[in-house]
């Protein structure tokens, strides 16, 4: 997936769109996501922290 793509998947994500139902219509599998998705999840809480 490109940068951009999985961006994208995140947005839909936290919107309440399931990660299979992401993953199905990108066309990967769900598990191509896990480490992505984690590392935005991180950055987005240590942001959070600065911010605090």
């Amino acid at each position: 997936m490109r940068k951009k793509q999985i961006i994208a998947s995140l947005k839909e994500d936290q919107f309440g769109v399931s990660v299979a139902d992401l993953c199905r219509k990108r066309g990967v599998s769900d598990a191509s996501t896990d480490k992505p998705k984690a590392d935005a999840y991180s950055k987005a809480a240590a942001r959070r922290e600065q911010g605090a």
